[in-house]
């Protein structure tokens, strides 16, 4: 439970539901959706977040609920997003609990299982201690059970493919251990947990060059609400989701 800030002990789902509902961006530009706000009658409202969340611009209405476009942050730092925003009458409709199931990919594993890539996973504890050592009884598997040639490596959320393309189609041979360990270098502070290994994806041609069919899927209440393909896909170039992806709805979603 948390403590609201004018008033008596509410859950977080109570919290969640009181008030209109506004669209919430961070101040920076890379994020100009006030149109598609706009088309579903939503106002948007900037802000910033390091310690504290300060608003840009007044707040229409308090209490409010609010849906948050912007920059992926970790559990922990949504936690105190979530809880800071809460203590200011602006109650986000993702709970912290929604939001690390739905985050994480071992945590949503089980609903995506049948969609999924074939899919193994480590822990990691910290990244300044992590070594080889962690990571040989699941290269073991790679290469005795799953007999692939290749494999990706990514974190928990994602991938290094916008700074290091070695990670994304590495051959099995290869010292994977080792390798895991320098995704976790590589990702550094943006490291999410544990890594990831996975079968190699499918590449699409584009005019801008290869992509993957990446999605991103909107569920509320329990239904797959919409499926957007990603900023770098072009319509039309890669196949659509299958039906079966309403299994994601599965994972929890805002009620």
């Amino acid at each position: 439970r948390l403590e609201h800030a004018t008033g008596p002990a509410h859950s977080m789902c109570d919290l969640a539901r009181e008030g209109p509902l506004i669209a919430l961006l961070p101040a920076h530009a890379e994020f100009d959706d006030e149109e598609a706000a706009a088309a579903q009658f939503l106002p948007v409202v900037r802000f910033t977040f390091a310690d504290e969340v300060t608003f840009a611009s007044p707040l229409p209405e308090v209490p409010c609920r609010a849906v948050h476009r912007g920059f992926m942050l970790s559990a922990e730092r949504w936690r105190t997003f979530y809880r800071r925003l809460a203590g200011m009458n602006v109650h986000l409709v993702v709970s912290p609990e929604e939001y690390e199931r739905a985050h994480y990919y071992p945590n949503s594993f089980s609903a995506l299982a049948s969609i999924s890539p074939r899919t193994l996973w480590v822990a990691v504890d910290s990244p300044d201690t992590v070594c080889a050592s962690d990571f040989h009884a699941a290269e073991q598997v790679i290469r005795n059970d799953w007999q692939a040639r290749f494999v990706l490596l990514k974190d928990y959320v994602k991938s290094a493919k916008d700074c290091d393309q070695r990670f994304m189609n590495v051959e099995v041979e290869h010292d994977l251990a080792d390798l895991a360990c320098d995704l976790v270098a590589t990702r550094r502070r943006r490291f999410n947990r544990g890594v990831v290994e996975w079968v190699p994806l499918v590449h699409y041609s584009s005019r801008g060059g290869p992509v993957t069919n990446e999605w991103r899927l909107f569920v509320a209440k329990g239904a797959l609400i919409s499926a957007d393909h990603n900023s770098f896909q072009e319509a039309g170039v890669c196949d659509e989701p299958p039906p079966q992806i309403i299994s994601a709805a599965q994972i929890g979603s805002p009620t």
